[in-house]
């Protein structure tokens, strides 16, 4: 029995997508809508998220990548492609580099493979307490929105995105949250690895995201000579929403190459 609640969906090569810090596995739905003809896509809640419970024991990235492995090979997985939002391109790196033969293409969707720098680690520690001391909902209100391209916010398909996603996070339970940061905050470097990596490797990039910058976007960019980069204009840190149709072809696209 898997501690991780997933859908599969379609036929085709297997395509494994992870949503980011406290999202679930819906923010894939749009797109995954569009793949299902060629692939067989698989999209978890990562443990401690939507209907996947928290690990009780010592938890790390890695922790989650064992987990996740042990989700797909229970599903019949033994190799696939693996693209993950934020979050999930850190969890996405921690598994390829754990299990590389189970891995082809990786996909960093306003993801990075820098680790945290020490403002960074800092800024994780104070929303750590700041949860701890005001909890979930509080933090919620204000933590999503800032994802957007203010300018998105106007319109009337990105609010309805905003609200569900916001409404499912307040769901979430404080230690599944503070756990995540703290991985995060502990995460390995993954520049030397990804420039080692013989698979190809998509990066999307928002030119106005202010979590994973474009300058950070376009200096990894380099760093694999089988990266395929493409910026979204007037995005953030949200393109399945707010270029949802630029988002999808360009996945499309790296995938039949």
């Amino acid at each position: 029995m898997s501690d991780i609640y997933g859908q599969i969906s379609g036929q085709g090569p297997t395509l494994v997508l992870l949503h980011g810090f406290c999202e679930t596995h819906h923010i894939w739905g749009d797109l995954v809508k569009g793949l299902g003809n060629n692939h067989k896509v698989f999209i978890p809640d990562l443990p401690g998220f939507g209907d996947s419970p928290l690990p009780q024991n010592d938890f790390s990235l890695e922790t989650i990548a064992e987990l996740l492995q042990k989700w797909l090979i229970t599903n019949q997985v033994t190799t696939c492609n693996m693209i993950g939002h934020s979050l999930g391109g850190y969890v996405t790196l921690a598994f390829a580099k754990k299990y590389p033969k189970m891995i082809e293409k990786i996909g960093l969707f306003h993801s990075s493979a820098f680790a945290d720098d020490i403002n960074k680690k800092k800024m994780r520690d104070k929303t750590i307490d700041f949860v701890s001391k005001n909890g979930v909902e509080t933090f919620v209100d204000s933590f999503f929105q800032n994802l957007f391209y203010p300018p998105n916010l106007t319109k009337p398909y990105i609010k309805e995105k905003l609200k569900a996603i916001s409404d499912r996070a307040k769901l979430l339970k404080a230690s599944a949250v503070t756990a995540y940061l703290a991985a995060m905050r502990e995460r390995e470097d993954s520049r030397e690895w990804l420039s080692t990596f013989s698979g190809p490797v998509l990066m999307i990039a928002g030119t106005e995201d202010s979590v994973v910058p474009i300058e950070v976007s376009r200096e990894q960019a380099k760093l694999s000579p089988k990266t395929v980069f493409h910026e979204l204009s007037a995005t953030a840190h949200m393109g399945m929403f707010e270029k949802s149709r630029e988002a999808l072809g360009l996945v499309k696209q790296f995938l039949i190459k």
